[in-house]
């Protein structure tokens, strides 16, 4: 609630929803409902972050209402469905509030629009939440004027949360083209946080869920709809040391009443005064000790009288004994919301060692996969090293061989290689001597071969040709008398 004079929003840019894919398709998120949509409704996602920064600044303060703006983002996505993303929520400062009322003053808007700029450009306003402590969630005629005035776009959005009641509804524009343009509220949202966050999102989801359950009616929506008559307001909050002097009260009803017993019945203990004495040995009962008996137990009623009087007069200035079990009543819920959140924390700080634990495993094993290859090319540069110095050792000794060869005296040892870093001048130049004298006598070796071969084939070819002469001279002897081309190729023929 906030009245008019003290709001100052500014122009609203007209911005189309962007394209975007939703947060389930992302399989780094983890996204699960509050309550039932109805299918007409616009799909909301809260950041559980961004949730639980407005529920606990709720909570600051039950006594008077408080509020502020929610960033985030308007999309739609491939189907051209819309939905409204809430990343950020930045509470309200230097502003007026009541029990009943919330004011935005200029300086409230300057120091929202300094935080504005120090977060993400794209982060845009997508609404506004405020607080009902007691009232219930719905939306007053002021509530609904600042929607259709500072965020009248169609999916902009409002949340209402009411810390007493530990309830809270989302409102947007109604959707449907044929009905009037009005605030409607949603039949449920959707929170997302990260995927390993997924015990501690479940964990507040559960209790929200239990909370609304208690707060709001069966059916498909919590609580009342826009526009209905919000509940009388609550009764004012006792003092934290009520419940402490109703206990003490009861605590001290109790010890009067068993002081009261203990003299009656005249149990094991009681002074000597209330007990006759042994010596007396008159028949009837002593009027003197009749006396003092009824004038100790006419005391002790009046003191007990007049204590509860006192008592009854303490209870009833603070408002009855409904009051305690009122008090009783929220000091359990709010056990309760405190032990949901410990479960939560305690599943994230699970999650979290999980997570650390792993991390360690997966360094130690990449350490230890480096240190093997690192051994692995170590040693195989060692037997790389090993293997160049036997090369080189081999090298000098094939030069010593081919000079031993040569009939030549090696200049660095004859008996055995040398150990030296690299070979001398005269083993480079026996080297190439040596390099030099093998081709020509690879070359003049095949240039025999070849010779050799080539003399082989003649011979044997000329053998052939004589052998057919002489075997066609021996089958026609008139052949040379007859045939002078016979004759003439005997001439010709190769001898």
């Amino acid at each position: 609630m906030a009245e008019e004079g003290d709001i100052r929003f500014g122009e609203l840019a007209e911005e189309s929803p962007r394209p975007r894919g939703r947060p389930e398709e992302n399989p780094h998120l983890a996204v699960v409902t509050l309550g039932r949509p109805r299918e007409s409704d616009p799909t909301v996602y809260f950041d559980l972050d961004a949730l639980r920064q407005m529920e606990l600044h709720a909570a600051t303060d039950v006594d008077v209402e408080l509020g502020g703006v929610m960033l985030g983002g308007q999309y739609v996505d491939a189907d051209g469905r819309p939905f409204v993303i809430v990343t950020q929520a930045i509470a309200a400062a230097h502003y007026e509030s009541t029990r009943g009322s919330f004011k935005f003053t200029h300086d409230t808007w300057s120091d929202i629009a300094r935080q504005r700029a120090e977060h993400p450009s794209e982060w845009r306003v997508v609404g506004w939440y405020h607080t009902h402590p007691g009232w219930g969630i719905f939306l007053s005629d002021m509530d609904r004027f600042i929607c259709d005035h500072f965020f009248s776009r169609p999916l902009d959005i409002a949340l209402v949360i009411d810390p007493r009641r530990a309830d809270r509804g989302v409102f947007c524009w109604s959707s449907q083209p044929e009905a009037p343009r009005e605030t409607v509220r949603l039949g449920g949202f959707h929170i997302m946080s990260s995927m390993f966050r997924g015990h501690e999102l479940a964990a507040h989801v559960h209790q929200w869920e239990s909370e609304m359950s208690m707060a709001g009616r069966p059916g498909s929506e919590w609580g009342p709809r826009a526009g209905a008559i919000p509940p009388a307001p609550p009764p004012s909050p006792m003092p934290f040391w009520f419940p402490l002097s109703l206990a003490g009260s009861f605590l001290l009803q109790f010890l009067l009443l068993a002081m009261i017993a203990w003299r009656v019945l005249g149990l094991p203990g009681m002074p000597e005064t209330l007990v006759p004495s042994p010596t007396d040995h008159s028949e009837g009962p002593s009027p003197i000790a009749d006396a003092s008996r009824n004038a100790a137990g006419l005391a002790s009623s009046r003191e007990v009288d007049a204590k509860l009087a006192v008592l009854d007069g303490l209870i009833q200035t603070q408002g009855g004994p409904e009051h305690a079990a009122t008090a009783l009543a929220e000091q359990a819920r709010r056990n309760a919301s405190l032990e949901a959140s410990m479960l939560g924390l305690d599943a994230a700080r699970a999650e979290a060692e999980r997570q650390a634990a792993q991390s360690a495993k997966e360094s130690r094993e990449s350490k230890d996969t480096l240190e093997r290859v690192r051994d692995d090319l170590s040693s195989r540069l060692a037997e790389a090293q090993s293997e160049l110095r036997a090369l080189k050792e081999r090298n000098a000794a094939l030069g010593i061989e081919l000079a031993r060869y040569r009939g030549e005296t090696p200049s660095n040892g004859a008996d055995g290689p040398s150990t030296a870093d690299g070979p001398s001048t005269a083993d480079g130049r026996t080297a190439s001597l040596s390099h030099r004298t093998v081709w020509w006598l690879t070359a003049g070796g095949l240039v025999l071969l070849f010779g050799s071969a080539a003399l082989v084939t003649g011979v044997l070819t000329l053998s052939r040709r004589r052998a057919t002469i002489d075997s066609a001279s021996v089958d026609h002897p008139g052949a040379d008398r007859s045939s002078p081309s016979a004759a003439s190729s005997h001439s010709h023929a190769p001898r």
